[in-house]
């Protein structure tokens, strides 16, 4: 799942629209999640997105976070501990 998510963050960042500003591994609940954090512009704001992907089962799962640049600071741990709390039960 690693390769598979440094091609999708390459294709999103290809385009010149996005603003790459985080991307690593991370060891969730014994599980590998990559993890990419960027921003992009919507009409009126700028956006903090997260995005991560991990296998289960043998199938990818990619999941993604975003908010206002704005209420980033209020919601970035929030995403993080989301992410970090990914466990098969």
């Amino acid at each position: 799942m690693i390769e598979a998510g440094k091609r999708i963050r390459q294709q999103m960042i290809s385009n010149g629209k996005v603003q790459l500003i985080k991307s690593d591994t991370s060891m969730s609940i014994n599980k590998n999640v990559f993890v990419f954090g960027f921003y992009s512009n919507a009409i009126d704001t700028r956006i903090y997105n997260l995005m991560f992907i991990f296998s289960l089962r043998g199938k990818m799962i990619l999941g993604s976070f975003n908010c206002a640049t704005d209420l980033q600071n209020q919601w970035q741990q929030v995403a993080n501990d989301m992410i970090s709390s990914i466990r098969e039960l």
